[in-house]
This record gives structure tokens, C-alpha cells and sequence, in this order.
């Protein structure tokens, strides 16, 4: 289950996102769908000015992480990067870093 499964957040992209994304040839749709149906892999909860979370899931069967901040109170979502996972980096499931 995602962090997000009932789609009822705001989301603001971060412009280095976009831009990786953009070069990574990774999609809004891409993210928005691995936000509400990916797993949490890693919580960063001491980030600042929120906490943040790196979620791993999959589009057209390409592994992806993707970074998130959450903004509770305002119930808003920052893109803050999008990469294709690399399996000399993490294990099989792409869930562990080597």
C-alpha cells in the first residue's frame, strides 16, 4: 500500500525532480502511481522541513525509487527526485541497498 492509497493529497514538484525525471524519461504519471501503490522502503522522519520517504515501485515493469516529502498539515506531497533503480546497487527486489 502506498503512503497515499485514497489519492486525496496536493502534490508540488520540486524543479530538480522534474528535470531528472525529464532526463530519466520518467513520468508525473509514472511517480503519481508508485506514490499510491508503492512500498515504503526507507523513512527519513528527522528531514527538514518534513519528513521524507523513498518508495519503490514499478511502471511498465521498470523498477523505480522515487523520494517524497510529506507536509501533514497542509496534506501535500513534494517530488523531490525520481531515479530508475540499479540492481549493482540494490538487492534483487530493489528493496536493500547492497
Amino acid at each position: 500500500m502506498g503512503l497515499f492509497p485514497d489519492n486525496n493529497f496536493n502534490v508540488e514538484w520540486r524543479i530538480h525532480a522534474l528535470q531528472q525525471m525529464i532526463t530519466r524519461n520518467i513520468s508525473r504519471r509514472d511517480v503519481l502511481n508508485i506514490i499510491h501503490s508503492g512500498e515504503i522502503i526507507e523513512s527519513y522522519s528527522h528531514d527538514l522541513p518534513y519528513p521524507s520517504f523513498l518508495i519503490m515501485g514499478s511502471s511498465q515493469e521498470r523498477p523505480l525509487h522515487i523520494v517524497v516529502a510529506h507536509a501533514e498539515e497542509i496534506n501535500t506531497v513534494y517530488g523531490i527526485t525520481a531515479y530508475e533503480s540499479d540492481i549493482l546497487k540494490w538487492d534483487e527486489r530493489f528493496q536493500r541497498r547492497k
